[in-house]
């Protein structure tokens, strides 16, 4: 194959690409909170809320089931 045509692939060894892999695997981020920072956060939100004149009750009970469902 001639070396004008070489579109910039890089060869690597067995070693390498499994390296290479690797070091993929440790930058990936979190997706999210957990399910038990979630609930916390919930929770919290709960507390504000029932603090709060111009919340219903159903506003509230809405979130509470959503805590309650995640609990589960």
């Amino acid at each position: 194959m001639n070396s004008d045509s070489d579109i910039g692939h890089q060869v690597l060894s067995k070693d390498e690409i499994v390296e290479a892999s690797e070091d993929d695997d440790n930058t990936e981020e979190p997706v999210g909170p957990t399910n038990d920072e979630a609930t916390t956060m919930l929770e919290q939100l709960i507390t504000y809320f029932e603090k709060q004149s111009n919340i219903s009750s159903a506003e509230l009970l809405t979130l509470r089931r959503l805590r309650d469902s995640m609990a589960k």
